[in-house]
């Protein structure tokens, strides 16, 4: 399944479990903008595609808390 049907798919979840619009949209685009990053399909993240991501949100400057939330 391809990332994006996943997203939808994990979109329609929230809703069905009455998580307000706002939060799914936060959820969507945070995951939208993992799925940019990678270099290998969804199927294959690892950990290691994790830590790059989260090494890739501090060298940003982003705060902790805000990296957390990704």
């Amino acid at each position: 399944m391809a990332g994006i049907d996943l997203i939808h798919d994990y979109m329609r979840f929230l809703a069905q479990k009455n998580y307000s619009m706002h939060t799914i949209k936060n959820y969507s685009n945070t995951l939208e903008n993992f799925l940019r990053t990678l270099r290998v399909p969804v199927d294959w993240v690892t950990q290691v595609q994790v830590r790059e991501y989260i090494k890739d949100l501090w060298d940003r400057g982003l705060k902790p808390k805000t990296i957390n939330c990704n």
